[in-house]
């Protein structure tokens, strides 16, 4: 199925003497709810769909490209691209698949590195609407920002991955939110052309992108108050649930977990009233649900 077989509105003759009427198609209305323009959206379209062909899930590269915004990236000067190679030079071989799926090659960037220079930026809403074509450029771009991503949700120090990719840790904060948004994005898309398996994955996938951690802290953050370093200690310390810190006792969880801050009892304190007020939300929710529930069997 390529691009060049979809249309983003299909014109129906409801009578010819009185009007005509526009229905979207599935992709006009995934470029709609999404927020791509429909130029974005054919780029979109294509890139996923090629993607989704040769799908890896044993590692966050290829989730991190994809959720990589494909506009607007920043460029890249040497440096960046000898960085760029010598990650590509490390890669096991399924990251090298994850580059051969989405058309990158060694040659690729390895010619670029010798005194091509930046990469320019380019804009993508031409007037028109028609497709533009994704360079290996672009692609190489892209590889090196979802580089960062990964690292910085595998929960690197920012500014070991700032020291590492040369961009500031305000730049990369920045990149993190921008593909957080952009997920959300391609979510929508997703959803709206029924790719429900990727819809899955990515509404997964979201919430490490928003708080920037592994998935298994990903429960710790829900609690208020509770950032991604403390989420971390606390996961080290053996608080692996919600319940588990909602029972815990402020003097175990100072004694056992490191990084709390200046005033660790106090801390503890909010910690523990943050988890219990988090799960008696979530039991008045599976209240009213049960009572919606009863009410409508009734009915």
């Amino acid at each position: 199925m390529m691009v060049k077989e979809h249309k983003s509105l299909t014109l129906l003759q409801r009578d010819p003497q009185i009007d005509w009427h526009y229905v979207p198609e599935p992709l006009g209305e995934a470029c709609f709810k999404s927020g791509f323009s429909p130029s974005e959206g054919l780029v979109v379209y294509e890139d996923t769909y090629q993607s989704m062909k040769a799908f890896c899930l044993t590692e966050d590269l290829h989730l991190s490209y994809l959720m990589t915004p494909l506009f607007d990236l920043p460029p890249l000067y040497d440096d960046h691209w000898h960085t760029l190679l010598k990650q590509y030079e490390k890669f096991n071989l399924t990251q090298m698949s994850v580059c051969e799926t989405v058309g990158i090659r060694e040659i690729d960037i390895s010619n670029k590195k010798y005194g091509q220079g930046k990469t320019p930026k380019r804009k993508w809403n031409n007037q028109n609407g028609a497709p533009q074509k994704y360079t290996v450029d672009e692609k190489c771009q892209r590889l090196y920002m979802s580089l960062a991503l990964t690292a910085l949700i595998r929960e690197e120090p920012v500014y070991a991955v700032s020291k590492e990719f040369g961009f500031t840790g305000g730049t990369l904060q920045g990149w993190l939110t921008q593909a957080a948004t952009f997920a959300r994005m391609l979510y929508t898309f997703a959803s709206k052309l029924g790719w429900w398996h990727l819809e899955l994955i990515l509404g997964k996938y979201l919430s490490r992108l928003d708080y920037g951690v592994k998935e298994e802290v990903l429960p710790l953050m829900e609690i208020s108050g509770v950032k991604k370093t403390r989420a971390r200690a606390l996961w080290n310390a053996g608080y692996r649930s919600v319940r588990a810190l909602a029972v815990a006792k402020e003097d175990d969880i100072v004694r056992s977990t490191k990084g709390l801050g200046p005033f660790p009892e106090r801390a503890a304190r909010q910690i523990i009233k943050g988890a219990k007020e988090l799960l008696e939300k979530r039991s008045m929710q599976i209240r009213k649900d049960a009572e919606e529930l009863t009410n409508f069997d009734k009915t």
